[in-house]
């Protein structure tokens, strides 16, 4: 339904984070809270959620609640509800469940397209994907490729007023908010051998267990500048000091190339895959294969040479609220 009333509509949010699953569902969904703000009453729903984030979003202005089952979360479902879902154990059967409290809509955030979808609209931020990849209603309507990116405010106003300019000699690295196998460690063992980087900013995010070995190893180095769970303005602040960011293909790469950073990427895990052959067919990273020593070396040669294409217009929010307003 569509409502021109200055009274704002019921937005409640689904979504985990934790250092298995990582933060990525969250900081998504945190970037479309922010898209949504002016029009919804924002509550987001969470069994696992890290303390600094959960801080985040309250501090935000969003309402957070964290419940113990489902059944918690169907209890606040009105007909005034519009569900925004991201993660995927959130099935066919769970969206069927949500339909049947006669909710206002369902929204599915999702990046692998690989099970059956039964709501009103999908939101896939990589490049590449096609509507007819995704089994889902004849009425669901799609928010497909960058144009949609779900970015946080800072990051797309840096997207909208980028244009070409000399940066420092300074190299970024951030492998999202857990980094479980730790591919933050080689990454800073492998840029030290690139000596045309006179400072390496490395960003660890708030679920990453391994912040205390990272000190131990490279705090010694004049060339190391180590941070943890940096807010939105720090984070962008090194981004754009940056020339260079090594990450991984996921929320991330969507920041460093809002900031106008080359980047490069690659996988380490499988749902960061498809994203990462979007951007590769798109030309606008340099390839980083499975972060291995040798990719990463060679990567960051190539880096010397790459200049990445205008992916991220910095305009998502406005396409992302027009589209909720016919729900």
């Amino acid at each position: 339904m569509s409502s021109q009333s200055t009274i704002k509509r019921q937005l409640l949010i689904r979504a985990d984070g934790d250092q298995q699953t990582g933060l990525g569902h969250l900081y998504r969904c945190i970037s479309l809270a922010y898209m949504l703000q002016d029009d919804f009453v924002i509550t987001f729903m969470m069994k696992y959620c890290p303390e600094n984030i959960l801080k985040e979003i309250t501090a935000d202005g969003f309402n957070a609640r964290m419940i113990t089952v489902d059944d918690d979360f169907y209890s606040y479902l009105t007909s005034e509800s519009v569900v925004v879902l991201d993660g995927y154990k959130f099935g066919l059967l769970h969206q069927q469940e949500i339909a049947m409290r006669k909710v206002a809509g369902i929204v599915c955030i999702d990046d692998m397209y690989d099970r059956k979808f039964a709501c009103d609209l999908i939101i896939n931020h990589a490049p590449g994907v096609k509507q007819g990849y995704y089994n889902a209603d004849l009425t669901t309507k799609f928010a497909l490729g960058p144009d949609y990116a779900l970015l946080r405010p800072l990051f797309l106003e840096a997207a909208s007023k980028k244009e070409s300019q000399t940066k420092s000699k300074e190299l970024f690295i951030c492998f999202g908010g857990s980094d479980p196998r730790d591919k933050t460690s080689l990454a800073v063992e492998t840029a030290l051998t690139a000596t045309e980087f006179q400072r390496i900013n490395v960003v660890a995010g708030a679920a990453y267990p391994y912040f205390d070995k990272l000190k131990n190893r490279f705090s010694s180095s004049d060339r190391v500048v180590l941070y943890q769970s940096l807010n939105q303005n720090n984070m962008l602040r090194l981004m754009e000091e940056s020339s260079v960011a090594i990450v991984p293909s996921s929320g991330i790469l969507f920041e460093v190339l809002a900031a106008g950073c080359k980047a490069i990427s690659g996988v380490y895990v499988d749902n960061q895959k498809k994203v990462y052959a979007g951007f590769k067919e798109l030309n606008a990273i340099v390839e980083a294969g499975d972060f291995s020593r040798s990719d990463m070396e060679r990567a960051l040669l190539e880096s010397e040479g790459f200049t990445p294409p205008n992916i991220i217009d910095g305009n998502s929010a406005e396409r992302i609220r027009n589209l909720f307003k016919q729900i």
